[in-house]
């Protein structure tokens, strides 16, 4: 790699964890104006990430986690093609059928990619299980304070978010309180259900 390893970095993790993938040319053009060897490295990474969240076996996988080259920078499981819009026409085709819960399962990402909404297994008849909520919490505070590479923190910090977008869907559940979010200051985001109004 000819070009500045940390400046091919940055921009690789500012696309994948910030940008739609649709927005990544613009912000390619800006980012490496002038610089075609830079611009070369980034989208190497770039396609070795898109090569990631593709479905392992097209005929048999649905799920895959997304394994992006410098690790896991979002720890969760992506709904990729073909199964996507098999998902998205069956969802469309009978929404009236759909069980509440089957529209709170996917969410779609601040980077264009839907996800299983994990945490939402944390719901039975009941409501939410908070006590679950507050084990994954606790997991993602001492997983962090334990990390001292700097390159899988953003890890940490989508799993966060992650965390309290949840929290914040679920604010008015009986059982909330503010004990269960992690102290941060992004709680409103751009991860939507697959029953929100979105992009």
């Amino acid at each position: 790699m000819n070009a500045d390893a940390a400046k091919v970095k940055s921009i690789f993790l500012n696309l994948v964890e910030c940008c739609p993938p649709d927005d990544w040319p613009s912000y390619l053009d800006r980012e490496c104006s002038g610089n075609s060897e830079l611009r070369v490295e980034v989208e190497r990474l770039l396609a070795g990430h898109r090569k990631d969240v593709d479905l392992v076996d097209q005929g048999k996988a649905a799920f895959k986690y997304a394994l992006p080259t410098f690790g896991h920078l979002t720890p969760r499981i992506v709904l990729a093609e073909p199964l996507l819009p098999l998902v998205m026409k069956s969802y469309g085709a009978s929404a009236d059928r759909l069980e509440p819960a089957i529209e709170q399962a996917i969410c779609r990402d601040v980077d264009g990619w839907w996800f299983v909404n994990y945490l939402d297994a944390a719901r039975d008849s009941r409501g939410i299980q908070w006590d679950l909520i507050e084990q994954h919490k606790t997991s993602i505070l001492e997983s962090l304070s334990h990390t001292t590479r700097h390159d899988v923190l953003p890890k940490y910090g989508w799993a966060c978010r992650y965390h309290n977008v949840f929290c914040h869907w679920h604010r008015d559940d009986s059982g909330y309180d503010d004990r269960y979010r992690i102290s941060r200051v992004d709680e409103q985001s751009t991860i939507y259900r697959l029953n929100d109004a979105g992009p």
